[in-house]
């Protein structure tokens, strides 16, 4: 388990960003709504990971604080939600407005 990366953001797409660490970048993907986007390349990030492994994928999702990476992990625990689709909800708006949304 990877609980963080922190690094030098060197190439952003759309969902995703590449950080590298040591030499070594890491494909991380993010909400359309992260910070991460905002910062320019060879800028200094940290973000809390999740990795989902699957039988043909190992994906990595990343998020600029620690309650956005817990909502993403209750967000799978419903039925029918995986990491892309989690991912998805976290890209419409902040933590407290989605809380607010489901409640």
């Amino acid at each position: 388990m990877i609980y963080y990366i922190k690094g030098k953001i060197k190439d952003k797409m759309p969902g995703a960003i590449a950080i590298e660490n040591d030499g070594v970048a890491f494909l991380v993907n993010v909400p359309e709504n992260s910070k991460a986007f905002l910062l320019n390349e060879n800028e200094e990030i940290t973000l809390y990971t999740s990795m989902i492994v699957r039988e043909d994928d190992i994906s990595l999702y990343g998020f600029t604080n620690k309650e956005s990476l817990a909502l993403f992990k209750l967000l799978q625990t419903v039925s029918g939600i995986g990491a892309k689709a989690a991912l998805s909800i976290l890209s419409i708006g902040s933590v407290d407005a989605i809380n607010n949304a489901i409640a």
